[in-house]
């Protein structure tokens, strides 16, 4: 009651600003979840509205068409995901500490959240070859990535070259597990490969980045 009457009693352009957020917000929301359960072609203007609960004529105030909705969808849930990627790796002091919990957190995202990847590469593979900016936003999303990794192991080794490029080929190997639970969702296969990576990498560091 207290809420709903404080609500009545902010000023109209308060108001309209907090309806204006809420209504973007579920927006971009509603399209990440779309895009997450069926692909590009499940993006119709009517279905997004529907879903976020707004008007049509909301998608156009907020972002003019359907494809900015789409590019503000995309660079919000890159953003999202390279944060929590950043702060998963700075958990940890020592490095393997890191390691062990960005591998934690990829196993979450593999297992509890896959429409968070779906998304990505339903638009990698649908709209990417004929939209550059699509193709650039997700461009930046394997670099902040790498270069998360990177940072993670800088605490142990010198960065090279020859780290980036480890790291560059870490980020193929996660996505195949991902590619690979998403045919055949065998928790357990899933926890083993990750167990073996985590095993695997200080071996990788000391031979292909330190020439040990």
């Amino acid at each position: 009651m207290y809420q709903s009457f404080w609500w009545f009693c902010m000023p109209p352009t308060k108001q309209r600003r907090a309806q204006g957020i809420e209504s973007r917000r579920r927006l971009i929301e509603a399209t990440a979840e779309l895009l997450g359960d069926g692909g590009y072609s499940a993006m119709s203007v009517d279905g997004i509205a529907k879903r976020a609960g707004v008007v049509k004529s909301a998608l156009y105030w907020h972002f003019g068409s359907k494809r900015g909705l789409l590019l503000a969808a995309l660079e919000h849930h890159i953003d999202t995901w390279t944060d929590e990627v950043a702060r998963s790796v700075a958990e940890e002091s020592h490095p393997y500490g890191r390691l062990e919990a960005f591998l934690r957190y990829i196993r979450d995202v593999i297992v509890a959240r896959p429409f968070s990847r779906r998304l990505i590469f339903s638009l990698l593979m649908e709209r990417a070859h004929a939209d550059e900016d699509i193709r650039a936003l997700i461009a930046r999303m394997f670099r902040e990535l790498r270069q998360a990794l990177v940072d993670g192991f800088a605490l142990a080794v010198p960065v090279t070259p020859q780290l980036e490029g480890f790291c560059d080929r870490l980020v193929c190997e996660l996505d195949g597990l991902f590619l690979g639970f998403q045919a055949d969702p065998d928790v357990a296969r899933l926890d083993a490969n990750l167990a073996h990576l985590q095993r695997w990498i200080p071996r990788r560091l000391a031979t292909e980045v330190l020439g040990a």
